[in-house]
């Protein structure tokens, strides 16, 4: 428990959306610890939308200058105007889940007293170190940032709520689109991998894959199939939907026609949901739907849900995993912000078998039918 003057907790946690995501069990973790405790999150206005549906917190703070290309004066001024705020509301600990110690450095200047964060000496910037371990689940990282300040935990579930307003909104979108409350509804996310600093398209699964796939899947009576994504992978999405222009009564593209505030109660709705390891998969796990999630480049040993109902297929080639928490910090393994593949033979992922993916989906299935019963 912390102590009585510190009631007032800080988390950093910039970006990037399945980042935040993997900081929810140590966000409950603290607030099972310190039920009074004011808990204040510090994120991107990337990912502004889906923290209000975060239900451990008390307040939000937007802070952008670290993930602009390059340094400017708003930057600058951004900062400055930060640090006032933050020594004005008087933060007693700090909790910082990057690496970078720009954020340590920024709880100095605002007088926050204890500050925890990953290092492997205390310093000037961090009072209390805790050795990051690249070998350890990214959850489990989070919650020995916790642990410095007394909150433990062994549950390493994530957790979404989504609000009571976009989940009547999701209804209103499936009555509009003739989806009933007895359909099967799949959610395919076949695009994702970007966000701000990194461009990741690498963690893609071959379109022509999920066309196939989704013929095996489209012929049950009552499937109908819901493509997600933003604006970003309407392309992806447009080249799956014009393979089913028979379908149009089974198969939607969403992408681009929901907000990111929207996408949990979205989820929620779906039977199952299949993609690569991205944000909305992550956040399809956290709202408690089954998911199929399609690994390549990454490692589901430190990134996969740790919840029911969750399942991965990874094929482990020579070169696999080439995206790691060690390799996303060497700019050899970029071109501008692209991760590449540097054997360019996307073998990960292209081993990756329809059929493979379609039997994990039919055994996923038929155990929600089972439990259903």
């Amino acid at each position: 428990m912390l102590e009585k003057d510190h009631k007032k907790i800080l988390i950093i946690k910039l970006c990037c959306l399945g980042d935040v995501i993997f900081l929810t069990p140590a966000l409950r973790a603290l607030r099972i610890q310190n039920p009074t405790s004011r808990i204040t999150l510090l994120v991107s206005s990337w990912v502004r939308d889906i923290v209000s549906q975060i239900p451990f917190i008390d307040d939000v703070i937007i802070y952008d200058a670290p993930l602009k290309k390059r340094f400017s004066i708003n930057a600058f001024l951004e900062t400055i105007r930060l640090l006032k705020r933050l020594r004005r509301l008087k933060y007693n600990t700090l909790l910082i889940g990057h690496r970078n110690k720009l954020f340590a450095i920024l709880g100095y200047f605002s007088g926050i007293p204890m500050r925890i964060g990953f290092a492997d000496r205390p310093s000037l910037w961090i009072t209390h170190p805790v050795h990051f371990d690249m070998n350890e689940h990214e959850i489990k990282r989070y919650l020995r940032l916790t642990e410095e300040c007394g909150a433990t935990s062994l549950n390493l579930e994530t957790e979404i709520c989504p609000s009571v307003e976009e989940v009547k909104h999701t209804t209103e979108l499936f009555q509009r689109l003739g989806i009933k409350s007895n359909d099967s509804i799949i959610g395919i996310f076949a695009g994702g991998g970007q966000n701000p600093g990194t461009s990741m398209q690498i963690k893609r699964w071959d379109v022509k894959y999920y066309i196939e796939f989704c013929r095996k899947i489209i012929q049950a009576d009552n499937t109908k199939i819901l493509l997600l994504g933003n604006k970003d992978d309407q392309p992806v999405n447009a080249e799956i939907l014009a393979a089913f222009q028979s379908k149009k009564d089974k198969m939607f593209d969403l992408s681009g026609r929901t907000s990111l505030c929207a996408l949990p109660a979205l989820l929620q709705k779906c039977r199952i949901v299949i993609g690569a390891d991205t944000g909305p998969l992550h956040m399809a796990a956290a709202v408690g739907t089954p998911t199929i999630f399609l690994f390549g480049p990454s490692d589901p040993r430190l990134v996969a849900p740790q919840v029911p109902n969750s399942i991965y297929l990874w094929k482990t080639v020579f070169c696999t995993p080439c995206y790691t928490p060690e390799s996303v910090m060497q700019r050899k393994y970029f071109i501008g912000k692209e991760f590449i593949c540097w054997t360019k033979t996307h073998e990960c992922l292209k081993s990756l078998t329809v059929d493979e993916v379609f039997t994990a989906y039919s055994k996923l299935m038929n155990a929600i039918s089972h439990h259903d019963r």
